[in-house]
């Protein structure tokens, strides 16, 4: 589990690492952008501001109008400055302090505002609008109105929406400001670009973590399976595994050179192919009954060898059983016992032939231990092999006096 969690987990990091340098390329852009929009806007409504609303209240008739309190002719002037600048949400003409008309949403300041001198409008930000305040003069500019003025909304996100197409919110918490405290913040938005590049470092890192991965683990396997290959061939005993009845995998070098093979040429071979036709079919059952029963099973056969010597082979067949208990495969170890059954069958001719023979025979160590006895040494000392073994000479009379006499 953990080793196919481990390159989606390192292509994930390099995806947060790659959206993390997105990100601050990304706000560093935007916020370039929001200042460089921030000044454009206060350009354009210095602009229309200087060049449409004061023309407005700089004009003859109007302050005329004003000053006769002709609130038709005022109103008629003022629906055409509506209608002519979109960026215009409000107005109200204030005379000596006091509001003499308004035309479009309600500017809910009612400080009074002061514009004299060299520059006879302001621009500035109260309680969600953003306001310009103008003087009323005549043409000339001349004859301005006392504790007179024009105070003219401004929707600010119209001109906005004529210098960006991108998203953006007018806020007070804003970092960028305009007027001030009102200032833009610009959405910090992903674009498909910047997607792709996620995407990109996630399957590249992906892939190359898997690469590596499957690389070294391939290493590790070969290196493994070069070392278990070396332990199975240094050990004496045959050993083999079976996929099946018939089907051999791995074999050691020892199993093939008694077949006068080498080990590739075995595994993956039926049974058929490598044992004598004789052996087949016996061998195959007992492949069968360990599946059968899952249970290991013992036994010793004769089998012939690659140089055609009959040769006594004792046999463990182990099955290896999958989680759900299904039998995979069947490990075998075999070692040939036939010189050793020999030597044995030696061993006990010969010990029938002392245990048997009418003269005494015993064995005794340098110690004085009697370490054997036959029946004619324990008839003549009349004690029983049982006895008689284990005891020291100098313990029995007997044997002693037996001794000196011979």
């Amino acid at each position: 589990m953990r080793s196919r969690l481990t390159p989606f987990l390192v292509a994930a990091l390099s995806a947060l690492l790659m959206l993390i340098v997105i990100l601050i390329m990304l706000e560093n852009k935007t916020s370039k952008t929001e200042k460089q929009l921030a000044g454009s806007t206060r350009l354009f409504v210095d602009e229309t501001v200087k060049a449409v609303l004061i023309g407005y209240f700089h004009r003859d008739c109007i302050l005329k109008s004003i000053e006769e309190g002709d609130i038709e002719s005022v109103s008629h002037n003022l629906e055409y400055l509506m209608e002519d600048n979109a960026p215009l949400s409000g107005v109200r003409v204030v005379i000596d302090g006091t509001p003499f008309i308004e035309l479009g949403d309600i500017i809910t300041h009612n400080d009074t505002v002061a514009v004299k001198g060299d520059m006879p409008y302001t621009i500035f930000y109260d309680e969600g609008f953003l306001l310009a305040a103008t003087a009323i003069s005549d043409g000339r500019g001349a004859q301005n109105a006392d504790d007179s003025y024009a105070l003219i909304a401004i929707k600010l996100s119209s001109i906005i929406d004529l210098l960006t197409d991108e998203r953006y919110v007018l806020s007070e918490k804003a970092n960028t400001k305009i007027y001030g405290s009102l200032g833009i913040r610009l959405a910090r938005d992903i674009n498909m670009g910047n997607a792709f590049s996620l995407v990109f470092a996630f399957v590249i890192s992906y892939l190359f973590m898997v690469f590596i991965q499957t690389k070294t683990e391939k290493g590790f396997v070969v290196a493994k399976n070069r070392e278990q290959a070396f332990l199975l061939n240094s050990m004496p005993s045959m050993i083999w595994c079976l996929k099946d009845s018939r089907t051999f995998g791995m074999v050691n070098s020892q199993f093939a050179r008694f077949f006068g093979k080498r080990p590739e040429e075995i595994e993956n071979h039926v049974i058929e192919d490598v044992l004598p036709s004789s052996e087949v079919e016996s061998c195959i059952e007992s492949n069968e009954e360990v599946i059968r029963s899952k249970a290991p099973v013992s036994f010793k056969q004769s089998s012939t060898n690659h140089a055609g010597e009959k040769r006594t082979i004792a046999i463990t067949k182990i099955p290896v059983t999958s989680e759900s208990g299904e039998v995979d495969s069947i490990i075998c170890t075999a070692e040939d016992v036939t010189d050793k059954e020999v030597a044995e069958s030696r061993l006990r001719l010969i010990q029938f032939a002392l245990d048997n023979v009418n003269e005494e025979a015993f064995w005794i160590s340098k110690e004085g231990d009697i370490l054997y006895v036959n029946k004619a040494t324990c008839k003549a000392l009349g004690y029983s092999q049982d006895e008689l073994v284990g005891m020291k000479v100098h313990d029995d009379k007997s044997v002693q006096h037996h001794r000196s006499s011979d």
